[in-house]
Parts: structure tokens; sequence; C-alpha cells
């Protein structure tokens, strides 16, 4: 099975953040990945299906889960 096409933008310097994303890509349907440093989007990259039928968007929402675990123990300690 090939990969699909990714969208989005990436700063040269960030190539290996895309490279990441591809390879994850020969084993998720779709996804997206977005990166700031210092206030600036650097990398903006999205790909696959979200739903059967349904391509990735730039605006697709997704669940995300235990997100804030880290938060939750750090303000704890």
């Amino acid at each position: 099975m090939s990969s699909p096409a990714i969208h989005g933008t990436c700063h040269p310097h960030y190539r290996r953040v895309e490279q990441a994303f591809a390879r994850n890509l020969r084993e998720e349907t779709g996804a997206a990945v977005c990166c700031m440093v210092h206030g600036e989007v650097v990398v903006d990259l999205w790909a696959g299906d979200a739903a059967p039928g349904q391509p990735w968007e730039p605006d697709t929402l997704a669940t995300v889960f235990s997100t804030t675990k880290g938060v939750v123990a750090t303000a704890f300690l």
C-alpha cells in the first residue's frame, strides 16, 4: 500500500519532521501535525482520510487522549 499524498508546508530546517510524518502514514489512514517555534508555524502537514471516503483537511478535528496527564502531574507536584 502506498502512502497518501502529504499536503501543507514544512520549513526546510524541519524536513526530518516531514519524513517522520510520512513514515507514520504507512500505518495510519490519516493524520496531521502542526509545530510552532517562537510563535512561527514551521510545520503544518496533513494527509490521508479522516473517515472512509472523507479526505483529511487542514481543519479536520481529531480526538486527543491523555494530553492533560503531564500538566496535572506537574501541577500536583
